[in-house]
């Protein structure tokens, strides 16, 4: 029998998502799924994961990590739609890269002129 690494890999991947199914608490906890999704869904407040997760907090329910609510989702569910922020998913703040952008027109300081390295006028 010869080794076939692409099989192997399918075979791998396949493993590891069905390991990991069984440690969603959102998979087990059929009352929480359904709490979360009628406020993901209600029109007039409009919440977001995080706000709906604050708020179960602040009512003393079991409650998930945002992370692991996004995932649950992005896997299992069509509730993207009623995200505010659809393709973008959930993106860590600390992330995001600023550009810097260069002013224009600025002369290197080696060719300016001499006056102004002596500073005697403005």
């Amino acid at each position: 029998m010869k080794y076939k690494p692409l099989e192997a890999q399918k075979k791998y991947e396949a493993r590891r998502k069905k390991a990991n199914r069984g440690h969603i608490k959102l998979r087990k906890n059929h009352k929480l799924r359904s709490k979360i999704y009628a406020l993901l869904r209600d029109e007039n407040n409009c919440w977001g994961p995080d706000e709906i997760l604050g708020r179960l907090k602040l009512e003393g329910r079991e409650v998930v990590s945002t992370a692991t609510l996004y995932n649950y989702i992005r896997e299992y569910t069509d509730w993207w739609r009623y995200l505010r922020y659809k393709q973008d998913g959930y993106k860590n703040a600390r992330w995001k890269r600023t550009v810097v952008e260069r002013i224009k027109g600025v002369e290197k300081i080696d060719k300016r002129c001499k006056s102004a390295n002596e500073r005697k006028r403005v």
